[in-house]
C-alpha cells in the first residue's frame, strides 16, 4: 500500500516567542526520501486533504 503525505503545514502562533519546526522523515531503502508532485497530482489528491479554520492572527 501506498502512502503518501502531500502536504503540510503549520506557522508560528506564538507572538512572544519564534518557534521552530522539525521534520523526521523515514523511507525504504533505495528510494527517494523526497518525491515532489506536480500540480494535476495535487490537484487529483485535493478531496484527501483535511481543512479546517485559518489560525487567528
Amino acid at each position: 500500500m501506498d502512502r503518501h503525505v502531500i502536504h503540510y503545514s503549520d506557522a508560528n502562533n506564538r507572538s512572544d516567542a519564534r518557534s521552530r519546526f522539525l521534520v523526521t522523515m523515514f523511507c525504504v531503502p533505495g528510494q527517494e526520501m523526497l518525491v515532489l508532485v506536480d500540480d494535476d497530482d495535487l490537484a487529483a489528491r485535493a478531496h484527501l486533504r483535511v481543512s479546517g479554520p485559518s489560525p487567528a492572527r
